[in-house]
């Protein structure tokens, strides 16, 4: 009731001034004469029966004196004109300063963003007043990027490119921009807001809020539910179980929903369920064996709409696949005294190991073989692994009595042979303990226990380069372990045995983390890890978590950075690198506070963020004072007795009676407007019981004439050739009707098509994210060379680009060779309508595996509803350009094949139907 209230407002508010005159009212329409008397005697014995006395004045009832006060108070009311949910009135006359958070919080919320703010900058059309628009995540204060003064037109159009990025403005960016506003003067600020806060400054951050609000007048807009996203932290496995941490803002609402995990295809592997229950914390657990946890490629909120509600998994959070070699001569029985044993104690925490003998582990291109001193049994063994570490493996060796009394070439340094001995009854040494890792070993950030010591080891002949190749050496400067590159793989030695009886060091819980560390060094894992050339921006996120071309602002990654990586303005959140070794950069990596924004705190006003629907309350107010004047009327007249009775009723029945006639007829005129509700149900009825397809209304009749014919054309060609069966098509008025009953849209575009409102593309976008398909067709192909072979400057392709600038759309290409739209029931490479030689556009793989691999949208330029039509003898109605009746049944082809691909997704790209289209090919 209280918001209600606070949305009233009047067009002309001096009216109401006139309520002060109602007592004036009150005085006027108190009194009235009294009834008149009907006497059927002779007029002399009635006036000698009259009494000799002046009669005063009789009062009204008081509920005739309270209903025509209510009829003034309602002249008055409508005379100020009332409306609900009024556009904002932007006060005052100096310059508008409009904030808008624009980072990853704000993107569950950004049509109502977009709505709220657009309706502020029209509300400034026609007035001379400057206008700041300033996003807050991605200004750049320092360089006046954002604070350029603006017309408002000129700030609408930097509206429709705006969008959420992914990341979260810093205390430090929002003091430059408060630092900024205050060099302005006096001017009106407008703040929208996503209501939350998040990152390692968030005290800070509030801190510069506040001192914002206290130099400026500011009205403040936020969501009322205070829903924001959950944020998807870094997920661990352990003992083949997936731990996911999930947070969410302090302070917010609980929410409750399901984790999608998904593989780099699309396919989702696992959903778990979540809710918080208590506190802004929560850990799902999912038991998943080791080879299904390293086809996971994202972890995200289903219907998250987010960044922070993804999770990219790059090859450095995957555990890698190690091969152990195992010798001929191996005893199950001595378990204890075998490398394998102890190789595989270690290795297990942090790999999914593999055991054969050479031969297999190659096959199998593992990352990783570790090789004890007994495994290679035969020369062609050596040949193998040399040829496999030079194609990019990793060979770990470990040394023994065979390779000391060997001359291997299979080593990164040159050995001598024997073995040196520290721990013999004739030796004069004692057991040695480890020495220092050096700066360049990736073992340097390792500690090293005091109690290792080594027994025994293979000693590497003096070279000039073997201070390089040395990761770790013993305290006497001897090494322990080496390393060399050879090619594009890496091999690696252990001067000493993987079984106690040289060295305690496999006892270790040292020995385990070297050997983590060296998995990070094998192949499908990032290069140098500590340190060397910056990875370039590869994929990165926007706000909505999904791929986009922004990376002109973004900075190589450096892993070997002394500062944590977190996402930032020059970071943002995506993959860097290249597409064979890429590394994933996440917000759930750094965040580690979340909070819900306090309106209460900040000395503003504040309101929903969310923008009702207008209501003019004036069409309300006049029925209302219509029916009461009558009832007024009707109430006098049988006051002053002029109200005969209808025949057989009593007088007092009449009043009753036409004042429920009155009240009727009213209702009657209130329902009216069902009507058109009455035929929106009855379509959403047809379109939920029997499948169909459904164009878009334009308005121009010849237009929507080859819609409709062209849709019933399609529809009738599907039932004939496959074994879909749809009705006939409907029409769709974009700003009314549903679309979530239709598998695609057919939406041709003219010059002329009228803007959409906020709740038309809340609507459409709603369709999109649930797996609808809406083909965009300009249908001016022909007049390619008109504009020069570019057709993006002829006013169909304007207006298109005005559409879908407030879409929520993912990146764009044109149809690749090998797509699933080419083969989903004919197989085809071209999409000929009436005209034949347009491309057309659909989603990139990545972005179509959203929805099973359908793009929610297509934009092509060929006019096919045209090709598709028939009139009601079955012919076609346009002639085909250039011509010829193979022209048209492609254009049918790509008809149906459109259809198949909405209604079936994206099942012809399994490996499944590979041997059934090349056959067809063959043919």
């Amino acid at each position: 009731m209280f918001t209600a209230l606070t949305s009233l407002s009047f067009a002309t508010p001096w009216v109401l001034a006139l309520l002060s005159l109602l007592p004036v009212f009150y005085w006027l329409i108190r009194i009235t004469p009294p009834r008149p008397k009907s006497v059927t005697f002779s007029a002399v014995s009635f006036l000698l029966q009259l009494p000799n006395r002046e009669d005063s004045t009789v009062s009204i009832p008081w509920w005739l004196l309270l209903l025509r006060l209510l009829i003034a108070t309602l002249i008055i009311l409508a005379l100020s004109g009332p409306r609900l949910n009024a556009p904002d009135e932007v006060s005052g006359d100096g310059p508008v300063v409009v904030l808008v958070e624009n980072d990853w919080a704000a993107a569950p919320h950004w049509e109502d963003i977009e709505a709220r703010l657009t309706s502020l900058l029209e509300n400034l059309k026609g007035e001379s007043r400057l206008v700041y628009l300033v996003p807050m995540a991605s200004i750049r204060v320092n360089e006046n990027e954002g604070l350029r003064p603006l017309t408002p037109d000129q700030a609408l159009e930097q509206v429709a490119s705006l969008q959420p990025v992914s990341w979260h403005p810093s205390a430090d960016h929002l003091k430059s921009i408060v630092d900024q506003l205050s060099e302005l003067t006096a001017p009106r600020i407008y703040w929208i807001s996503d209501g939350a806060i998040a990152g390692e400054d968030t005290d800070p951050y509030e801190a510069e809020l506040t001192r914002l609000s206290d130099l400026f007048a500011i009205t403040l807009y936020t969501p009322a539910d205070r829903d924001a996203p959950v944020i998807v932290g870094k997920p661990t496995y352990e003992d083949g179980k997936l731990n996911i941490p999930l947070t969410h803002a302090t302070d917010g609402l609980a929410p409750e929903g399901n984790i999608l995990i998904k593989s780099a295809n699309g396919s989702i592997l696992t959903v778990l369920p979540y809710l918080f229950e208590e506190g802004s914390k929560t850990t799902l657990t999912a038991r998943l064996p080791i080879s299904l946890y390293n086809e996971i490629d994202r972890i995200e909120v289903q219907s998250g709409q987010s960044a922070a509600s993804l999770y990219l998994i790059d090859s450095r959070s995957k555990r890698k696949t190690a091969g152990i070699v195992i010798s001929d001569d191996s005893n199950p029985a001595q378990a204890l005294l075998s490398e394998v044993h102890y190789l595989e104690k270690a290795l297990q925490p942090h790999y999914s190991l593999l055991k054969g003998n050479v031969e297999k582990l190659v096959q199998e291109q593992v990352s990783v073989i570790f090789l004890g001193d007994g495994g290679i049994s035969v020369d062609q063994d050596e040949t193998a692994l040399a040829d496999w570490v030079r194609d990019g493996g990793t060979l770990v060796r470990f040394a023994g009595p065979r390779l000391a009394n060997s001359k291997s070439e299979l080593t990164p340094v040159r050995l001598r042979e024997g073995s040196r001995n520290l721990d013999g009854s004739i030796s004069w040494t004692r057991p040695q303990p480890l020495g220092a890792f050096g700066e360049n070993s990736p073992f340097a950030n390792l500690t090293i226990p005091e109690d290792v010591t080594v027994k025994k080891q293979i000693l590497a002949l003096p070279t000039v380069d073997l201070s390089e190749k040395t990761w770790a050496s013993l305290a006497d400067g001897t090494p322990l372990v080496t390393a060399d590159v050879w090619e594009d793989g890496n091999i690696i030695l252990f001067h000493t045995s993987a079984t106690p009886s040289w060295s305690n060091l496999v006892l270790s819980g040292l020995f385990v983390d070297m050997l983590k560390e060296i998995g990070s060094l094998s192949r499908n894992s990032r290069q140098d890890i500590q340190g060397g050339t910056p990875l370039p921006p590869y994929r990165l996120l926007d706000g909505f978590g999904r791929y986009t071309d922004f990376k002109l602002d973004a900075e190589p990654l450096d892993l070997g950075a002394e500062t944590p990586l977190v996402v930032s303005r020059t970071h943002p959140a995506g993959f860097y690198g290249t597409e064979q070794q890429k590394v994933a950069l996440n917000i759930g990596d750094g965040t580690t506070a979340y909070k819900s924004l306090s309106p209460l705190r900040f000395t503003t006003q504040f309101y929903p963020l969310q923008l009702a629907a207008e209501m003019d309350m004036v069409p309300i107010l006049l029925t209302l004072l219509v029916m009461l004047i009558l009832i007024d009327l009707l109430l006098a007249i049988y006051l002053q007795g002029k109200m005969p009775g209808l025949p057989g009723r009593r007088a007092d029945n009449t009043i009753s009676t036409l004042l429920i006639a009155v009240v009727m007829g009213f209702a009657l005129l209130s329902a009216k407007p069902a009507t058109a509700q009455s035929e929106n149900l009855e379509k959403e009825m047809l379109a939920a019981l029997d499948t169909r397809l459904a164009y878009i209304l334009t308005g121009d009749l010849e237009v929507d004439r080859f819609s409709a014919a062209g849709l019933a054309g399609l529809s009738l060609t599907l039932t004939r050739r496959t074994s879909v069966e749809t009705e006939a098509p409907l029409a769709i008025n974009i700003e009314r009707d549903e679309l979530l009953f239709y598998p695609f849209v057919y939406w041709p575009v003219t010059p002329d098509f009228p803007e959409l409102s906020t709740n038309a593309i809340r609507r459409i976008n709603q369709y999109l994210k649930e797996g609808g398909t809406i083909l965009f067709d300009t249908r001016n192909q022909h007049l390619a060379a008109r504009y020069g072979g570019v057709l993006s400057n002829s006013p169909e392709n304007l207006r298109l680009q005005k559409i879908v600038a407030r879409l929520q759309i993912p990146q764009l290409v044109t149809v690749p060779v090998d797509h699933v739209l080419t083969r989903s029931f004919y197989l085809m490479q071209s999409f000929p309508g009436r005209y034949e030689t347009g491309n057309v556009w659909i989603s990139s793989t990545e972005e179509g595996d959203a929805n099973d691999g359908v793009s929610p949208i297509l934009i092509g330029s060929n006019d096919w509803a045209a090709a598709w039509a028939l009139d009601e003898n079955g012919r076609p109605m346009a002639s085909v350009i250039p011509g010829g009746e193979r022209q048209r049944e492609l254009a049918w082809r790509f008809g149906i094949n459109l259809a198949m691909y909405t209604l079936t997704g994206s099942y012809k790209a399994d490996q499944v139907h590979i041997p059934a289209i090349l056959n067809r090919l063959s043919q």
